[in-house]
């Protein structure tokens, strides 16, 4: 099993904190954003892809070719794409079901394990304010749906960027058009792959952490703090 982790990004929402350092290096209770995950994906997974863009040299300087014996490859995304031209990256190296995941959001090791469960997954979690996130419409606990940031509260459930594929879903990266915003968007191909295969919804029971602003890394400094699972 592999995870592809998408540390590719400027960070520009976390500007000047990322002029000089890419988010996934923030420290967050005096570790890297990415460490956490790495911690959590030890024992789940032989080997991390690791999708680096902006400044990525700082993060290969940082955890080399292994973390805690966890293998370690990067990919570039030479272009800013998008996130499905980041996934797009790896197809040459993965194999089988892989774990798809973002790097500048902090996952728990229960929750990704929940979604190994499955052939195929995606998790999220049940959220106050829909409009601010993509969301899943799930019936029976398969995803039907990926809508983005609706205007009307169509679901609760908010897509945390976790999933477990298969290369099916490069088949649909590459049928993708670009967005408004010239970009190939990840939540498109999950879209057209929700209405083929059987995609389970994974609820959050432990800790999804997204970091996109200067008051997400407080938040995730207060609820890290002295925290050792």
């Amino acid at each position: 099993m592999q995870a592809v982790i998408i540390a590719a990004g400027e960070g520009t929402r976390l500007r000047p904190l990322t002029y000089q350092t890419p988010k996934p290096l923030l420290k967050v209770a005096g570790k890297p954003i990415l460490q956490y995950n790495l911690e959590h994906l030890r024992g789940l997974v032989d080997e991390v892809i690791l999708v680096i863009g902006y400044k990525g040299d700082q993060i290969k300087d940082y955890f080399g070719t292994q973390f805690q014996g966890l293998p370690i490859r990067y990919v570039q995304q030479k272009e800013r794409l998008g996130t499905a031209n980041a996934v797009a990256q790896v197809e040459p190296l993965v194999t089988g079901r892989f774990i798809v995941l973002m790097g500048d959001n902090i996952y728990h090791r229960d929750d990704i394990q929940r979604c190994l469960n499955y052939d195929l997954a995606a998790l999220a979690m049940e959220v106050d304010d829909p409009s601010k996130y993509g969301v899943f419409i799930v019936e029976d606990h398969l995803i039907r749906d990926v809508i983005e940031k609706p205007s009307e509260p169509v679901s609760q459930l908010a897509n945390t960027g976790l999933y477990v594929l298969t290369d099916e879903i490069f088949d649909e990266i590459r049928h993708l058009k670009k967005t408004h915003r010239a970009e190939y968007e990840f939540t498109d191909a999950l879209r057209t792959l929700c209405k083929k295969r059987n995609i389970h919804c994974v609820l959050v029971l432990r800790m999804w952490i997204p970091i996109g602003y200067k008051e997400d890394l407080e938040r995730a400094n207060q609820l890290l703090s002295g925290r050792t699972d």
